[in-house]
């Protein structure tokens, strides 16, 4: 039943990203069916640099920077 889910998901994701992208950029789904549709999931979910996670090495070199700024 998993499965069925996720595929169930996944189909209901690609109507909203065509819904999203027809009312905000008035791009069609027409046009949208021949696009690469993992390039478009790809776009449709980037992030500026500021909003996306750190990842660990970039988190503890954060936290490393904020211990020695704090102990002087």
């Amino acid at each position: 039943m998993q499965a069925i889910d996720d595929v169930n998901n996944d189909i209901e994701d690609v109507a909203y990203m065509e819904k999203r992208l027809l009312q905000d950029g008035g791009v069609l789904p027409s046009q949208i069916e021949n696009e690469n549709i993992y390039d478009l999931f790809r776009i449709t979910k980037a992030q500026n640099r500021e909003d996306r996670p750190l990842s660990s090495y970039a988190a503890h070199a954060k936290l490393r920077r904020l211990s020695t700024e704090g102990g002087k």
